[in-house]
């Protein structure tokens, strides 16, 4: 009888070990578990839909915008990717060399110049089925605001 009991203790110390470790998950299938990261971080959030009805995050650091679209959904839901966002009227001042030389500096994400010479910089993310850690999105989210500085510095 003993033993059943630490069994049973043992199994429910486990789910709610499992339950505890997926709260601390970022999932593109959950954009929720998006705005509880940035929480988290003291950073807040706003969660909308783009421009087909697919989810997305706004958040601010310091004082540059950043958006995070979510892409692969199906039926503007259960999302697969993400992608962090963030550009910049330059009304020309910058072109495709800039671009590309941030481009061949950083190999995460990507730098390119829109139809309305606008400099836009986007990072794809595959969260994966089982979601990643919030020490490993942080990680990337760290990277694409290096990014973002190191490019906003080279503008100035």
């Amino acid at each position: 009888m003993k033993t059943k009991g630490l069994f049973l203790a043992a199994i429910a110390s486990a789910a709610f070990a499992t339950a505890a470790f997926a709260e601390d998950l970022v999932r593109a299938q959950d954009p929720s578990t998006v705005t509880a990261f940035l929480f988290e971080e003291g950073i807040p959030s706003k969660t909308d839909v783009d421009g087909v009805g697919d989810p997305l995050v706004q958040f601010r650091k310091g004082d540059q915008p950043y958006l995070i679209f979510f892409y692969d959904c199906t039926d503007n839901a259960d999302c697969a990717s993400l992608r962090f966002y963030s550009g910049y009227e330059t009304n020309g001042a910058v072109d495709a060399d800039f671009a590309n030389k941030l481009n061949n500096e950083n190999r995460f994400a990507t730098t390119l110049i829109d139809d309305e010479d606008d400099l836009v910089l986007h990072m794809d993310v595959l969260t994966g089925q089982n979601g990643m850690t919030y020490k490993d999105f942080r990680n990337l989210m760290d990277i694409f605001i290096s990014l973002v500085e190191d490019a906003q510095a080279q503008m100035d």
